[in-house]
């Protein structure tokens, strides 16, 4: 049995009793009894009436000031979106509520499963793709143009010409790059054979024969692909040895650093630069991305999220600051868009039909308002009796 149906079989047994004792011989107490079961009666009926007005009209009477939530469902809605919004919304509520929480941290934890990442990783990627024709105004290609210079003008040079360093004299790096180094003057060699020949021809006295000339043309030629291809088969050759020698002595001379750091400037300073960008970014804008290129972007950001979480968890100062800007973020984005919760919400509760209303009403608390009911007659019956006594008492 329902709480509901138990209030209704109690108002039913106190009216069947009051009715019996009505009808049989006088007892002892009786008179007690009546007045504790006309309390009870009164009590039940008056919360039945009550509970029954909130949602509806009593035996479909219209008295007045009943079915309340019905007549009311416009007030209701706006003032519980409005109670939502200056309660749960205000600034310091959600200021204190963030001040206990650590955000950055949930987020790096998250970020540290890869399943989760990768996931928000090709999110990020498929709307940085879908968004960049909005994105990429002239005022944001101006603004990204000048941060893409300014911090290549900041970055330092003895970072640059140390990683250029560490290619110079590791073997990993070194051996792919010489490589490419002499394949590229075996080459120039072979597309420049005419002009060797004719430099040759020019740098020999006018009475040697021609023949001669030829001669010492191949000679040359044959010794300088004799010599380029023992270099290339020899991963140790002392060429390779003083290449690496000489790269070395220039990336680690004052000489080198004043060199790039002339090239920055000038490249920076030319016009062309800032065309380059806009341009770049207008292709990226325009271009059609192949799923394959998705898929590589989302890869980067995949390995860029990981290492950011790394580090976050790793640096306390770095995650106090993140923590910080996202309690502010957070702060802000709640108190722009607290008015759209509470319209939401009013316009949610305005939209339900009275029945549905009523009825999610009476699913939430119909269960306390049955015992409120009960409460109401147990609460009539005792004061009914304490009346007659006292009652009884005075007389």
């Amino acid at each position: 049995m329902t709480v509901r149906s138990y209030a209704h079989l109690i108002l039913f047994l106190f009216f069947a009793t009051y009715v019996s004792i009505l009808m049989v011989a006088p007892f002892p107490h009786r008179e007690l009894v009546l007045h504790a079961l006309e309390g009870g009666l009164v009590g039940a009926l008056a919360d039945w009436f009550a509970v029954t007005a909130l949602f509806r009209r009593p035996l479909g009477i219209p008295f007045p000031h009943s079915a309340i939530i019905v007549r009311k469902q416009r007030a209701i809605a706006e003032q519980f979106g409005m109670f939502v919004e200056e309660k749960f919304l205000h600034r310091d509520v959600i200021a204190q509520k963030l001040s206990k929480l650590s955000i950055s941290k949930y987020v790096a934890r998250f970020l540290q499963d890869g399943t989760y990442r990768e996931q928000v990783s090709v999110l990020i990627a498929k709307s940085m793709l879908a968004l960049r024709t909005v994105f990429f105004t002239p005022a944001l290609v101006g603004v990204v143009s000048k941060g893409v210079t300014d911090a290549i003008r900041s970055y330092s040079l003895d970072h640059l010409l140390t990683v250029i360093k560490s290619i110079v004299t590791t073997e990993q790096y070194f051996h792919p790059l010489s490589e490419k180094l002499i394949q590229g003057i075996s080459r120039i060699l072979e597309d420049e054979k005419d002009e060797i020949r004719t430099r040759v021809k020019k740098s020999l006295p006018w009475f040697v024969p021609s023949f001669i000339d030829e001669k010492l043309y191949e000679m040359l030629i044959k010794g300088m692909r004799s010599f380029m291809q023992e270099i290339a088969g020899d991963t140790h050759h002392p060429f390779r040895t003083k290449l690496r020698e000489k790269l070395t002595s220039f990336v680690t001379s004052p000489e080198s650093r004043s060199m790039l750091d002339g090239i920055r400037q000038q490249l920076l300073s030319s016009p062309q630069w800032v065309s380059f960008l806009e341009e770049l970014m207008l292709a990226v804008k325009e271009k059609d991305i192949s799923p394959q290129q998705e898929a590589l972007l989302a890869a980067a950001l995949d390995e860029f999220l990981a290492s950011m979480s790394h580090a976050l968890l790793e640096h306390q100062a770095t995650l106090g600051r993140v923590e910080s800007m996202l309690q502010d973020l957070l702060l802000t984005t709640s108190q722009y868009g607290k008015h759209l919760v509470r319209e939401l919400i009013t316009d949610t509760l305005n939209s339900w039909d009275s029945k549905t209303l009523v009825s999610s009403i009476e699913e939430s608390i119909g269960e306390d308002l049955q015992y409120i009911r009960i409460n109401g007659t147990v609460l009539g019956a005792v004061l009914g009796a304490m009346l007659y006594l006292l009652q009884q008492f005075v007389v």
